[in-house]
């Protein structure tokens, strides 16, 4: 059997276990989302990146600016560069802007804010 072959099943298996809406989910696509929907995630995720670039320094952006037109390698690359040079505050800022936005989002696609969390903090618990 092909690697092809391996995940069409396994993802033909996900369907049959947890239905077509949840196996579409797993697979990051937006299923069952309105065009409407798809527009308000589109300006959650520009303003979470405005937000995030007000946060960094003049330099951090530069180091950022100067990957675009690039290839994701040169991206990539930027990212993790910046990442090593945010302050603690810097990241506690990141962090709160992003939990906010993903807050937004999984109440426009109607997942519940705790969902992973849970299975994650259960598996601790029992570990």
């Amino acid at each position: 059997m092909t690697k092809l072959s391996m995940t069409l099943v396994a993802l033909a298996a996900g369907a049959l276990l947890c239905g077509p809406a949840m196996a579409a989910q797993k697979q990051g696509r937006k299923a069952g989302l309105t065009a409407e929907s798809k527009a308000k995630i589109k300006e959650i995720r520009k303003a979470t990146k405005d937000q995030i670039r007000a946060v960094l320094t003049d330099a951090q952006k530069k180091v950022l600016d100067d990957a675009k037109g690039k290839d994701k390698t040169a991206h990539k690359a930027a990212r993790q560069e910046v990442r090593k040079t945010l302050t603690a505050d810097q990241k506690a800022k990141i962090k709160e802007i992003r939990q906010a936005a993903r807050k937004q989002i999984r109440e426009i696609r109607g997942v519940k804010a705790d969902k992973g969390k849970s299975k994650k903090a259960g598996k601790a618990a029992t570990a």
